[in-house]
């Protein structure tokens, strides 16, 4: 028997990024994969693939009636002419419209995965309103999965899940990380560095992700520019695609960036990052919510020295014995914590070594595909 598997997201950054392992463990394994998502140059690049096939939806990240009812009735309809043995959606929105949809279309493996909770900072009826939607993906899937055990904690104490109704797999993340891939052995630092015409008089703090308020973007650029104020010492690489549209947030971004170009650089989406992270002497993710840091094991798979936000989500990758928490994301906090950090280099690199050692042991992406392949084989059968 053919198993046909559709995988459903709002972003083709989301499925690159995250799922590709994914795809390729199971194309090699017989599967027919489906992938449910806005045709973008990103997900141009899975054309073509043997046994992979894209349908292209219009969706969009924020809420918008006429266009969440369009993908809505367009989800419908192939979920009713496409018979799959599982429909997999990842992504807030999504989840939503494609339970709805594959539930009234009487699919009988509906699977979505939490990857964080966009309304964690919400308050009044914009949060109740949002915690109800998850209730609802939850209530109509057959199964739900959260990429890290601090999430469902959360999600458990918030009274959006019971202690049953979500799982995660292997040890938590999304896809894990190909650890031939990331190998800092397979750069050479000096001649990125020069590439780039980055001074090796720097050192180099990386930020990988969305560039939004959540990430706390803004108050780690503030905290960069303070630090150089008096002595040019930190270069801060910024990687991600631009995910703010209030044009105002927009216009100060760029201000930042173009009022500081000898010591930040913003080079947008990229589809590689190992090369950022491979002259990287420290990564920084000062965010407000996380459902899981793909991007800081990455950064840890290339023995680079992490700080993060003390919250779920990253705290349960990140500890006191293996990286370094912000308590608070403060300006003047994160600032404080680069001074520390880069103040005794036997604890960073003691500590980058063990983070190292974590990865490898719980975030293979070899042994989260195999244990995510179990399970689509449990409800298959």
């Amino acid at each position: 028997m053919i198993k046909k598997i559709a995988i459903v997201s709002s972003m083709p950054f989301f499925i690159h990024a995250h799922i590709k392992e994914h795809i390729k463990y199971l194309l090699n394994k017989g599967y027919h994969i489906t992938l449910i998502t806005k045709r973008d140059d990103i997900i141009k690049k899975y054309e073509g693939i043997t046994n992979l096939n894209i349908i292209n939806i219009n969706f969009q990240r924020k809420i918008s009636i006429l266009n969440d009812f369009i993908c809505f009735i367009h989800l419908i309809f192939i979920f009713s002419i496409y018979r799959f043995n599982i429909i997999h959606s990842y992504t807030p929105k999504v989840g939503f419209l494609v339970c709805l949809s594959s539930y009234l279309t009487f699919n009988n493996n509906r699977i979505h995965t939490f990857t964080g909770q966009h309304w964690k900072n919400y308050i009044g009826i914009s949060r109740k309103f949002y915690k109800l939607l998850d209730r609802i993906v939850i209530k109509l899937n057959t199964n739900c999965y959260a990429d890290s055990y601090s999430q469902i904690k959360y999600l458990i104490n918030e009274k959006v899940c019971k202690i049953n109704d979500l799982n995660v797999i292997h040890k938590g993340s999304i896809g894990g990380i190909n650890l031939k891939n990331y190998n800092k052995k397979l750069f050479d630092p000096n001649k990125i560095k020069s590439k780039l015409n980055i001074s090796k008089n720097f050192k180099i703090i990386t930020f990988v992700g969305r560039v939004n308020i959540d990430k706390g973007i803004f108050n780690l650029l503030q905290a960069i520019s303070n630090l150089n104020q008096n002595k040019l010492k930190y270069y801060l690489l910024v990687i991600g695609p631009m995910d703010i549209l209030d044009k105002l947030e927009i216009n100060k971004f760029n201000n930042y960036i173009n009022n500081n170009i000898k010591f930040i650089k913003y080079f947008g989406y990229k589809d590689d990052v190992r090369e950022f992270l491979s002259i990287s002497d420290l990564f920084c993710l000062p965010s407000l919510r996380e459902g899981f840091g793909t991007s800081v094991i990455e950064a840890g798979a290339m023995e680079v020295s992490v700080l993060v936000s003390n919250i779920y989500g990253l705290n349960e990758i990140i500890n006191t014995n293996n990286g370094f928490l912000l308590e608070k994301i403060s300006p003047k906090q994160i600032e404080k914590k680069i001074n520390e950090i880069f103040q005794n280099n036997k604890i960073k690199k003691e500590l980058s070594n063990q983070l190292y050692k974590d990865i490898k042991l719980k975030y293979n992406c070899i042994d989260v595909c195999k244990k995510l392949e179990k399970e689509y084989t449990k409800h298959i059968e």
